[in-house]
């Protein structure tokens, strides 16, 4: 489905709860690694961090999907993607929170989307209609 038709769909009900459980999960991790990090180094509070998701997830996996793949071929890809999309970005930011305060970089780390939308109209991937310049404005 591209993302002009996932733009019109309706939302259920219980959208917007999960939304914003969503949001205060993901920003409540930028308090709480504020007060860790006084006190654990990066690498390893970003283990902790990926360690706790992946017993999270895992038997979720199991629940809703399957057992998990066998060939290394996916293995291979599932720990590319963990270093590029986890580990060095958790990292990164970790590091970052050691010499700026948790809501600087809860803000900084806010502004991904803006800069993904400016790069992929300056790359000529995407048009930067009127509505996605008020939507950056906002």
């Amino acid at each position: 489905m591209s993302a002009q038709a996932t733009a019109n769909v309706p939302h259920s009900a219980p959208f917007y709860p999960v939304l914003i459980l969503l949001a205060a999960l993901w920003g409540g991790s930028f308090l709480f690694v504020g007060i860790a990090i006084k006190e654990i180094p990066p690498p390893v509070l970003v283990m902790a961090r990926v360690l706790i998701a992946a017993a999270v997830l895992i038997p979720v996996h199991f629940a809703v999907i399957g057992r998990l793949p066998g060939d290394r071929r996916s293995w291979v890809n599932f720990a590319v993607l963990g270093v590029i999309n986890n580990a060095v970005p958790f990292t990164l930011i970790t590091t970052g929170q050691t010499m700026l305060a948790s809501g600087l970089a809860s803000v900084i780390n806010a502004t991904t989307p803006l800069f993904g939308v400016a790069l992929m109209a300056a790359a000529g991937q995407e048009p930067l209609e009127a509505r996605k310049m008020a939507g950056i404005m906002v």
